[in-house]
């Protein structure tokens, strides 16, 4: 009995502690951030985040339905492909500081698409002039703020604290109150055993490795479910047995979206790191609160800043963890941090948060997607880190695209 209640009471702490670190604040349960619009519809703005908004323009898209790609095949049964990461070119560069071609940004965005009846796609768009003087002029700009604020820095001679590696900062959320809000009510499950993010009324941010392993499809899209946390606490039934998923409610996946230099290489073990996210488009929405995406440039993401992550990420276990870390290390295109989480947590969103003196809250955004410990080569030498796949400005676009269907006019 005496047991029962310190859990109990250790349990509670968990929550009120995590609350402290990340739930001080109203929800967004009512107000929900659209990718385009003005006004009241845009993301909030604050002075302290290097916003984005891609101009309006005429792009063109390019589908593309070859033998190539297809209908997906019966897949059940074959072992997945080894997966051999590699970091190299702009990947493992700390900054880019050219400017993007019209080309460069084409290879880019190009993406593929599986849809539930088998269908598989490969699409290009083609950005107009506008698009990319925007994008190469933000990037500018970004530069120039990220050195002014390494030089306010410099004056003050302000050194941050780092971060504890090893450190357990990993709480269960078991409370109806937090699960039901902002960034909780995100979290979600993949049936792959993967973890993801809730981006959209019916859309949901992940790894691309959680579903296609280089080579092919895990499984085939049609057999592709999300499970969200049911607003309650957990039976003891479903705790770590095979009643776990009766905690979830699982919703089937319309199509899946990942980027098509994840997709190509299939004649090849190695797998382009910063190319590991995916979006999947779910067949209704769960009606909850979803956490917007934003670019995690330096600026956005500064030195040492705290980062923060929601997963399912308990093998065969229904429990929600919340978990915090600060940023370790980075280069264009990844985030080095040091979130503890299992195996099942690879492709939660990671999102960073900060104080809206306008609206009077916190707004959350996320900035990159968790891929837990990684071996992989970086420069051609080998190397072991805990990461996160950053989003850059066109994987934005990219996304926004996935969402809405126009890659134009996107606010983050």
């Amino acid at each position: 009995m005496y047991a029962l209640s310190l859990i109990s009471f250790l349990l509670h702490l968990c929550v009120f502690v995590s609350s402290k670190s990340d739930h001080g604040d109203v929800s967004h349960g009512t107000v929900r951030n659209k990718w385009k619009g003005t006004g009241e519809n845009l993301t909030f703005h604050h002075e302290a985040w290097h916003p984005i908004h891609f101009p309006a323009g005429r792009g063109k898209v390019r589908i593309f339905h070859d033998e190539k790609l297809g209908v997906d095949d019966d897949i059940d049964g074959e072992s997945p492909a080894r997966m051999a990461m590699t970091c190299t070119g702009e990947c493992a560069t700390p900054s880019r500081e050219w400017n993007y071609t019209t080309e460069e940004v084409r290879k880019l965005l190009a993406f593929e698409t599986a849809a539930d009846d088998g269908e598989i796609s490969r699409t290009e768009l083609v950005p107009d002039e506008k698009f990319v003087s925007y994008l190469n002029d933000w990037l500018a700009d970004e530069q120039r703020i990220a050195a002014n604020l390494a030089d306010e820095r410099e004056k003050r001679h302000e050194r941050r604290r780092r971060s504890i590696i090893g450190t357990n900062t990993r709480f269960p959320i078991d409370d109806r109150k937090f699960l039901a809000k902002e960034p909780f009510s995100s979290a979600v499950k993949l049936s792959t055993g993967c973890s993801g993010v809730l981006i959209g009324e019916n859309y949901v941010l992940t790894a691309a490795r959680c579903i296609h392993d280089g080579k092919r499809y895990r499984v085939p899209v049609r057999q592709l479910n999300v499970g969200f946390r049911r607003g309650r606490s957990l039976k003891p039934e479903e705790i770590s047995t095979t009643e776990w998923e009766r905690a979830l409610i699982w919703i089937r996946v319309s199509k899946a979206f990942l980027p098509y230099d994840w997709t190509r290489l299939k004649s090849t073990d190695n797998l382009p790191l910063d190319k590991d996210y995916a979006v999947l488009a779910l067949k209704r929405g769960p009606e909850r609160p979803y956490l917007n995406v934003s670019v995690g440039s330096p600026v956005n993401v500064e030195e040492s800043a705290q980062l923060h992550m929601s997963a399912l990420d308990s093998p065969n276990d229904a429990t929600l963890y919340y978990r915090f870390c600060a940023l370790q290390g980075e280069t264009a295109e990844l985030l080095y941090q040091q979130c503890d989480g299992d195996a099942d947590a690879v492709g939660a969103g990671v999102y960073v948060r900060r104080w809206d003196g306008v609206h009077g809250r916190y707004t959350r955004k996320v900035i990159g997607v968790y891929s837990g410990e990684q071996s992989y080569e970086l420069d051609g030498q080998p190397a072991v880190n805990n990461i996160a796949t950053r989003i850059t400005p066109l994987k934005f676009a990219q996304i926004c695209y996935w969402l809405t269907g126009d890659y134009n006019e996107c606010n983050g």
